[in-house]
């Protein structure tokens, strides 16, 4: 089984989006403690340098730390602030940090965050502290942080990421599915462009350029491939027609004069002699090549798109009924019945409609069963008509249907030439049919019931 380009297309860009989310929720992971506490310092040192002037009152100093802080996330910290000020005689747990560091010499190396603000890490009591203070009044305020307070809140914020993730995961899962699925579309959009334009292309209009204006530039070369491709097969296609063409042409002229010459000959022979009978089967094989050039000269013209018609109204129920009564008399041995509905008039070729009502009836003598028959209808439709023969035949080939109007086709069981004709007939058929807007197809059932059928306008009802 094939693989479909568009859901390759789709699952890739859905899986490259999937793994950029994944690889950015990895580094986002591995990188939030970095970027919380390079955020956090910056927000101690503004707070510092904006809220010195109430550094002797607690309330005061965190409500300025609220007001002034760059980021209302890292805003959140202020409550874990320890504000260590030079006169606060507060005897609190927090403040006990406040004596513990105050004159303390700090060995660690000091980081510097702001212009006037440094911040060490120092390790007091088994615990681990952040303290900023100013870099020019080590012994001024101070602001202290526990360490195990700031892991808490990166934890805090890492969870409410996730919560978020989990409620607006499902539509983000149906956008991510929705924007692959227009991608895949978008690129697929120039190949059905593409295809639907070589659905239009046959051997009818090889000789018009491609109507493709590809909207991608790398789809350019792609298209000049293919135009370069329809010229040479509508040159192959030019060729052949003009061979048989100019082959029919040109062996119609010398038929014609040898069908005159044996006919002369035949009326010069005794009658029923042996010389007149093997001339007569030369005569008859004679009148089978004008047959078979005549019609492939019809059909290269057919080909070209050049047949010479004169279209007028015909009456078609009078055409099919001056058939079915010669049927009648030259078919004695076939039970031909007739439904034919009248009034029903065609602007078309009557010369070329003749040959092809001939062709179907001929069609359908030549492959009927001993004491068989032929039903022959004609119905008027709502813009048109249909026209339906059917005729039993014995063994049809399994490809009958699909290979009737093929040059030359004529099944495995006439092959040896025992029915008279070449395969043409019904070629010829389907494309005087096509030049007057008439769809003929044709129809094998069970029974083994060959129906041929003539629609006009083709597809109508």
């Amino acid at each position: 089984m094939k693989r479909s380009l568009r859901w390759i297309i789709f699952g890739y860009i859905l899986l490259a989006v999937l793994f950029i989310f994944i690889v950015n929720r990895t580094i986002a992971q591995r990188l939030s403690p970095q970027t919380v506490n390079s955020r956090l310092k910056a927000d101690v040192a503004n707070t510092m340098e904006n809220c010195k002037d109430v550094s002797n009152s607690r309330q005061q100093y965190l409500g300025c730390a609220v007001q002034v802080s760059k980021d209302p996330i890292f805003g959140g910290m202020t409550k874990y602030y320890v504000l260590c000020a030079e006169r606060d005689k507060s005897t609190s747990e927090q403040p006990a940090i406040c004596e513990e560091i105050r004159g303390m010499q700090f060995e660690n190396s000091k980081e510097m965050v702001s212009p006037t603000v440094e911040i060490v890490e120092q390790s007091i009591n088994n615990e681990a502290w952040m303290i900023a203070q100013f870099s020019s009044n080590p012994s001024g305020p101070k602001i202290v942080i526990l360490r195990k307070n700031i892991d808490e809140y990166v934890l805090s914020l890492w969870d409410f990421r996730t919560r978020v993730a989990t409620y607006t995961g499902p539509f983000l899962l149906l956008s991510l599915i929705v924007l692959a699925w227009f991608c895949s579309n978008l690129i697929m959009a120039p190949i059905r462009q593409i295809e639907e334009s070589l659905k239009k292309l046959s051997s009818k209009n090889l000789d018009k350029p491609l109507e493709i204006m590809p909207v991608y530039k790398e789809f350019d070369s792609f298209i000049t491939v293919f135009e370069l491709l329809r010229i040479r097969l509508n040159e192959s296609f030019v060729q052949a027609r003009r061979f048989a063409g100019d082959a029919s042409h040109e062996l119609k002229t010398p038929l014609t004069i040898l069908r005159g010459n044996t006919e002369r000959i035949i009326a010069r022979l005794p009658t029923g002699s042996e010389e007149q009978v093997r001339m007569r089967s030369v005569a008859d094989e004679v009148e089978r090549l004008i047959d078979i050039t005549e019609k492939l000269l019809l059909l290269s013209s057919a080909d070209a798109n050049i047949i010479q018609y004169e279209m007028r109204e015909v009456n078609v129920s009078d055409v099919i009924g001056q058939l079915v009564i010669d049927a009648k008399i030259f078919q004695e041995k076939l039970v031909i019945t007739s439904d034919l509905q009248t009034k029903i008039v065609w602007l078309c070729d009557p010369n070329l409609i003749n040959q092809l009502f001939y062709n179907l009836y001929t069609n359908a003598v030549k492959y009927n069963v001993e004491d068989g028959w032929i039903r022959i209808k004609l119905t008027k439709l709502t813009n048109g008509f249909e026209f339906l023969m059917s005729n039993p035949t014995s063994n049809p080939p399994a490809d009958l249907a699909q290979r009737a109007f093929d040059r030359f086709y004529r099944g495995d069981y006439s092959r040896a030439r025992n029915i008279d004709g070449v395969g043409l007939g019904l070629s010829l058929s389907q494309e005087i049919a096509r030049v007057h807007g008439a769809a003929l197809t044709l129809n094998v059932s069970a029974e083994n019931v060959v129906t041929l059928s003539l629609r006009f306008p083709a597809g109508g009802s």
